[in-house]
């Protein structure tokens, strides 16, 4: 197996890797394997990486980033997917990534970066897998992987493994709040399981499938380790803002508007007001290109 005859040393693709949003997140138990299942509504929104992929003979995979805290080593996702289908392959890749999405943030833009990545292996040359068997192959690189072959809105169960795609119940559009703070994942779980005591997995919540929008299991544990995190969302409360959530295990916040005209008017009022925090309106994403040939 190669790459595809339409591949050749040179060309090069832009690549549209999304971010996500948690609306809602449930957190059960640790399991046997060590992980804890959630239920989730995953949805995809306008802010992206952009990557830009261009065929080089050496059969590796180079990267390239304006972005000094990301990885442009082994431990990058996009190194491992490379490495994995490496035998299969005739040339290399350097990959050259324009990051939009915060690091550490609880948007997935390292395990977006990934899947976007097999999503354009999956296209363009020959795999040795099936479209069901990518699923299981992206999970090996991280849970939120898999949410990203297709993106859009999914309830997300299990450990990852577990997606449907769900119809939004309201035209919704986000308003970010984007922190300077890093949070490892790791250590909110870890302090999750110290501070409370999770439910075993159950039936998803009936809010998660009526309303979509629910609460954050992880926001009192992220708001005991990063106390100043709270500080700001309560000086956005004070500002009149919405209701805040915590996406993932944070550290980004949002709220909800029911109009883009709304969301920019959010962006520009508190854009004047609060100088800590960037504040970023974006769309979800439902459908769309994202690749590009050069």
């Amino acid at each position: 197996m190669s790459l595809c005859d339409s591949l050749h040393i040179g060309k090069e693709f832009t690549l549209f890797s999304f971010a996500k949003l948690n609306l809602s997140l449930f957190v059960y138990s640790i399991n046997n394997s060590g992980y804890h299942p959630i239920s989730s509504v995953f949805q995809e929104i306008s802010l992206h990486d952009t990557l830009f992929v261009r065929v080089i003979e050496e059969k590796k995979c180079i990267l390239k980033c304006d972005n000094l805290d990301f990885p442009c080593n082994q431990h990058n996702l996009l190194v491992k997917v490379f490495e994995s289908i490496r035998p299969y392959m005739e040339y290399g890749f350097m990959i050259t990534v324009k990051k939009q999405i915060p690091i550490g943030g609880g948007l997935g833009g390292g395990s977006s970066n990934a899947a976007t990545f097999i999503r354009f292996l999956a296209q363009y040359c020959h795999l040795p897998y099936t479209p069901a068997q990518l699923i299981p192959f992206a999970k090996s690189f991280g849970a939120d992987v898999p949410f990203f072959l297709d993106g859009g809105t999914q309830l997300v169960r299990g450990i990852g493994d577990s997606l449907r795609c769900i119809h939004p119940t309201h035209d919704r559009y986000f308003v970010l709040i984007l922190p300077s703070i890093k949070i490892s994942t790791k250590m909110v779980f870890n302090a999750y399981d110290v501070f409370n005591s999770p439910s075993k997995a159950s039936e998803t919540p009936n809010i998660i499938l009526q309303e979509q929008l629910g609460d954050n299991m992880l926001k009192e544990t992220v708001f005991k380790l990063y106390p100043k995190l709270e500080s700001i969302c309560q000086q956005f409360k004070q500002l009149g803002c919405p209701t805040i959530r915590l996406s993932g295990s944070g550290s980004t916040l949002f709220f909800v508007v029911s109009s883009w005209e709304e969301a920019q008017c959010w962006q520009l009022k508190l854009h004047k007001k609060v100088k800590r925090c960037d504040v970023m309106a974006v769309k979800p994403v439902r459908s769309t290109s994202r690749t590009t040939e050069l």
